[in-house]
């Protein structure tokens, strides 16, 4: 599941529950649906990958990310991911 911090700016609760809800439902779908948005480079502006973070006490974390720009948004939202269908309007 993604992990999301959005403290005091007046976004609603029930944006934020739906936002949550459409990553999840991101990450649901199937493999091949995400490997086309799969990359080690961090310059894409949209890319999807796993890999382990190393964590306090040598415990390691394993991690999946959607990582893309979103500033300006109207620059960016039309290379966001098209499924889940509502994932650009989310």
């Amino acid at each position: 599941m993604g992990f999301f911090q959005i403290i005091n700016h007046g976004i609603s609760q029930s944006v934020l529950d739906e936002a949550l809800k459409t990553a999840s439902d991101f990450f649901n779908l199937p493999r091949k649906e995400k490997e086309v948005l799969m990359s080690n480079d961090v310059n894409k502006p949209v890319r999807h990958g796993t890999g382990l973070k190393d964590g306090l006490d040598a415990v390691q974390f394993r991690r999946v990310f959607l990582k893309h720009y979103a500033h300006p948004l109207k620059d960016w939202i039309e290379s966001w991911p098209a499924n889940p269908p509502n994932y650009r309007y989310i």
